[in-house]
């Protein structure tokens, strides 16, 4: 506990860093905010259904447990893992930022009916951020990929790397097999992801806070 209280309090005496952590965190909340306004506006607009073939060829089932099992245990072995980390930390949560930036961008931009027997996903704390019961045309690109394909392209440890990057590839299947999205849903996640790191990696690292 006090390498951590030491750590952070280091960090925070550097303007940089404390600047753009607060910053960070203050348009974070603001999107947590606009949140439920913006995925009303989507559930009751008219998008298009695409034609897909691997989605269409999956049986649908219910993953939602495991789905969450598994990302929730991601989100959990990243909080431990950053806690005495700080400059890390800011490149989690600026990346994550930018990706639920990018994906309020894209499902506005990309307005999308979900597949055909779409079972939907039932997880109460993040339905609880939408602001309802369950959304059905977040689809491009897919956020449950995408917040476990950040957790491995942020961490060090190369073993943890490709776990972490293993886990995304599980739950990319599992929301397919859900029909919850769309196989271009989960394939565009990466490149998002990567210019998430790339971006973010160049505004936290600007004065060698690493």
């Amino acid at each position: 506990m006090k390498a951590i209280i030491s750590n952070w309090k280091h960090a925070c005496q550097n303007s940089y860093f404390r600047n753009v952590l607060l910053i960070t965190l203050l348009l974070f909340i603001i999107l947590v905010w606009v949140y439920p306004y913006f995925f009303e506006f989507i559930e009751h607009r008219q998008g298009f259904k695409l034609q897909d073939p691997i989605v269409n060829f999956l049986q649908p089932r219910d993953n939602s447990s495991l789905i969450f099992s598994l990302l929730w245990f991601s989100i959990g072995m990243q909080i431990w893992i950053l806690k005495d980390k700080p400059q890390q930390a800011l490149l989690f949560i600026m990346s994550y930022f930018i990706i639920n930036l990018t994906r309020i961008i894209t499902i506005y931009a990309v307005p999308l009916n979900p597949p055909t027997h779409l079972i939907p996903l039932q997880d109460p704390l993040s339905n609880y951020f939408y602001g309802t019961s369950f959304i059905t045309k977040d689809l491009f690109y897919s956020g449950h990929t995408a917040i476990v394909l950040l957790i491995g392209f942020t961490s060090v440890n190369k073993w943890l790397k490709f776990i972490f990057i293993m886990l995304a590839i599980a739950i990319a299947f599992m929301v397919l097999s859900n029909h919850v999205h769309y196989t271009i849903d989960v394939l565009a996640a990466p490149f998002f992801v990567a210019f998430a790191v790339v971006v973010s990696k160049k505004i936290v690292y600007k004065l060698g806070l690493h």
